[in-house]
């Protein structure tokens, strides 16, 4: 059981990576010291490099916080009077990891332009930078896909 002051505790999106930095190159300390191994210092910036993409990838995936000042909470209460389409609708967290997967795995052909499709109907209300990188992975996702159908039908 976690004691009640780690209950609720927000820290800044900043910090995903310093952490993952930390904890990848603590654990790249793991190396046996065996002849013919890796050298320690590889093991333990190789686990630093792969911590800190681990907490991009985390920075990325968390919302950010509500602005709770009073010009900002004045702001809102006028824009919810005024509904419209993309006016300052935050994605979701699956809206946002269907962005980075479908950035990442955008040159695997088709497999890349459905998830980069799905991608942009689940962020299609967003105005953040979810639309934006779901929108870019289907130029890419197709591209390739097109250039891989293209291929398969002249065999190449």
């Amino acid at each position: 059981m976690l004691l009640k002051r780690f209950y609720n505790r927000q820290f800044p999106r900043w910090l995903g990576p310093l952490v993952g930095s930390i904890v990848g190159a603590y654990c790249g300390f793991g190396n046996p010291f065996v002849p013919g191994e890796l050298p320690l210092w590889v093991t333990v910036v190789g686990g630093a490099s792969i911590g800190c993409v681990a907490g991009v990838l985390v920075m990325f995936l968390d919302p950010l916080l509500p602005d709770t000042t009073p010009k900002a909470l004045a702001d809102r209460s006028g824009k919810i009077l005024v509904k419209c389409r993309g006016t300052g609708t935050p994605s979701g967290v699956v809206g946002r990891a269907l962005t980075l997967f479908g950035l990442l795995l955008s040159w695997i052909p088709f497999l890349g332009l459905v998830l980069n499709l799905i991608g942009v109907q689940v962020n299609r209300e967003t105005d953040d930078w979810a639309i934006v990188g779901s929108k870019f992975g289907l130029v890419i996702g197709t591209t390739v896909s097109v250039l891989m159908a293209i291929g398969l039908i002249l065999d190449w």
